[in-house]
Parts: structure tokens; C-alpha cells; sequence
């Protein structure tokens, strides 16, 4: 088994099943060579020997490198769970319906080292640049510090992010796209998964709370595998506003949007005074950005009701562009109002989708947008 380790670090099994026996092997193969390294060490034995040894290390931890990258592949594709709904019981309950956690433990792997495996898969640039660096100092590579040099490289992007999201000196003049259209048509005027960004203000009362299913269909369309709806709401029927979002989204975070001063209305029917809106965050798919704070503060008492009676801060708004987006992303508002998403987003140089059922509110943002 020590040679077939070594010589089929070029041609690695195509089968999940014979690469996790290869990985396993290894692994105990690799812990022997390096114990073996230092017994050399120790009984300071000729460099010829240690060079041996040392080269036969080097292979195999090479080639582990290339095994598990090729896990991670087909470990993330491995579906989750067995079905999107997790609220209701499958029609067939007598059918078994494995997990992924289910199928990594067959493996013998648990889901914290498939998302190891899964890391170095997404930087294969990385595993490379490492191999080079460890023969170049003499030394056998570890996957301990290939994903040390992915973290350092993924803390380099996100700060590079935060830049980019506040410098629009390098993005083009931003382009908008205004429809009068019901939103329970399903938008077929927007194409499937071109849209980074959901960021909206639907209506509250209780006879609007279908719009949020309607929402949620389309979000699942039109949002890029890993893109995001925001979603102000009211609290007055939060639990089926959320039973509605999360028809085909998934749940990621509930943000606070405070509202300090007098734009903070009176519910005499709940007798309270509320200074804060929740903003239901789903997602797409898996969120992998950045590490955003949860709590957004419109300036105070500067809710906008000239161009519509349920408009927004364009203050609060824009913090809330300027957190999740960058420059060029694609931004859509399928209840436009007096347009105040479709203002800070063309402001701050995002591409902007806005969809109204009035035409009076397509018209007004229309015309506020040709003065920018």
C-alpha cells in the first residue's frame, strides 16, 4: 500500500467511495513518514536518508491535497437534505430520506471536515501555491496551512469588498429598468437568476400578507444562487408574513432598522410606541459574503412621505445598499413606492429593477430619477 499511496497521486480513484479509503490510508501513511522524519532527527542519521524520507512525505501529503480537493467537489454536491420543505411531512414516509450529514458519516467523514474538503475545492490556486511553497522550504505540506492561507486570502477579499462597496469611482453610470406590473404575474419581463439583490418595503396591512408568497416565488426565480431578499415588514402579523417569505426562501436573519424621532408611529390596538422594523434577510441558496451587522438606524425624523404615504428613509436606505451591495450589482425593488430604493441605488451606481402595480409610482420614480 505504500507505493500505490504515492503512485496514484497523479491518477486519483474517480469514485467518492475508493478516495475516501485513499484519503484514510494516507492519512496513517503520512503520520508514520513524519514520525519517522523525526526519529531521523533524533538518531541524527545521514541527510541521504532524511531526503529519502522527506521526498516520499512530500508525495503523499501532495497527493491527500489533490484526494481531498477532489472530495470537496463532490461532497458540495451532495444535496442537503432530501427535499426543500422542512415544516411538513413527506407524502411517502416509509421511504428513507438520507441527509447529507447522513452520507458523509457512511463516508466516515462528519460535516465539519466536508467543509474543509469543500474550502480547499473553491481554491485549488491556493492547495497549488501551497505545494510550491512547502518544496521550496524543504518542507511537507499540511492542510492545516493551505486553509490558513485561504482564510488570510477570503479576510483580504472581504476587506477589499467593504472598499469596493464605498468607492463608485470605478463603476459605470448605473442603469434602471421601471415595469408597472403586478408582481403575482410572476415578472416574466425579469430573467431567471439575474438579480444579486431583493432590497423592498411591501405594504403591512393584513389583506397584503399573500404579496409576500408572491415575493418569495419570484425571489427563488429571479435571485442568483446565493443572492438575498431584504425585506421590511411590519411586526402586526410578523409569524404569517414569515410563513409566506419562507415558502421558497430560506430564513437567514432578522435585521433591525431603527426609526428614531417622531417617524415612530403609535399601534393604540397593541398600545405600543414602536422605534424599530424588522428586515427579514432569506436567502438563495447558501449566503457566502461577507459578516454584516444586524442593525441599520435611519436617520432621525427623516421618513419621506412627499412622494408616497408608506415611503422610506433614503438615509436608511442607503446604509442598507451600502452594506450588502457593491457598484454594478443588480438590485431589485418589486414594490417601488415613491422609489426611494431605485434613488439610492442609481445614486451609488447599482443597476436597478423597479416594479410597482400603480403606474402614478412608476411615473414618479420615473421622473426622480431623470434628475440624478
Amino acid at each position: 500500500m505504500d507505493m500505490d499511496i504515492i503512485t496514484q497521486a497523479s491518477n486519483l480513484p474517480s469514485e467518492i467511495e475508493d478516495l475516501t479509503r485513499f484519503v484514510l490510508v494516507g492519512r496513517e501513511k503520512l503520520v508514520s513518514v513524519r514520525a519517522e522524519i523525526r526519529a531521523i532527527d533524533k538518531l541524527g542519521l545521514g541527510k541521504e536518508v532524511r531526503q529519502q524520507k522527506l521526498d516520499e512525505g512530500q508525495m503523499i501529503a501532495e497527493a491527500l491535497l489533490d484526494a481531498e480537493v477532489r472530495l470537496g467537489e463532490l461532497t458540495r454536491e451532495i444535496p442537503k437534505a432530501s427535499g426543500a420543505r422542512t415544516d411538513i411531512e413527506p407524502c411517502d414516509t416509509a421511504v428513507e430520506r438520507l441527509t447529507k450529514k447522513d452520507i458523509l458519516a457512511d463516508l466516515g467523514f462528519n460535516p465539519k471536515q466536508a467543509e474543509r474538503f469543500e474550502t480547499l475545492a473553491k481554491h485549488p490556486e491556493i492547495v497549488a501555491q501551497a505545494k510550491a511553497e512547502a518544496r521550496e522550504a524543504d518542507d511537507i505540506v499540511s492542510r492545516s496551512f493551505v486553509l490558513a492561507k485561504i482564510k488570510a486570502k477570503e479576510k483580504e477579499t472581504r476587506h477589499e469588498q467593504k472598499i469596493e462597496r464605498k468607492d463608485t469611482s470605478k463603476a459605470d453610470a448605473s442603469g434602471y429598468k421601471l415595469l408597472c406590473a403586478d408582481i403575482a404575474s410572476g415578472l416574466p419581463e425579469i430573467p431567471d437568476n439575474s438579480v444579486d439583490f431583493i432590497i423592498t418595503d411591501p405594504p403591512y396591512p393584513r389583506e397584503y400578507i399573500p404579496l409576500y408568497g408572491h415575493l418569495s416565488a419570484l425571489a427563488a426565480r429571479v435571485l442568483k444562487d446565493g443572492g438575498s431578499a431584504l425585506v421590511m415588514c411590519g411586526q402586526s402579523y410578523l409569524p404569517q408574513v414569515m410563513n409566506e417569505l419562507c415558502k421558497e426562501l430560506a430564513y437567514h436573519w432578522t435585521l433591525c432598522y431603527l426609526t428614531p424621532g417622531g417617524q415612530s408611529p403609535s399601534l393604540w390596538q397593541k398600545r405600543t410606541n414602536t422605534f424599530w422594523k424588522p428586515i427579514i434577510w432569506l436567502t438563495k441558496g447558501e449566503y457566502k459574503g461577507d459578516y454584516i451587522g444586524d442593525k441599520i438606524s435611519s436617520p432621525v425624523n427623516d421618513n419621506d412621505k412627499v412622494h408616497h404615504k408608506w415611503g422610506q428613509s433614503a438615509g436608511g436606505f442607503t446604509e442598507i445598499v451600502e452594506k450588502f451591495t457593491n457598484p454594478g450589482q443588480t438590485v431589485l425593488d418589486p414594490f417601488l413606492g415613491g422609489g426611494t430604493t431605485g434613488i439610492v441605488c442609481v445614486t451609488m451606481k447599482r443597476d436597478f429593477i423597479g416594479v410597482d402595480i400603480d403606474p402614478k409610482c412608476v411615473e414618479t420614480t420615473r421622473q426622480r430619477l431623470m434628475e440624478i
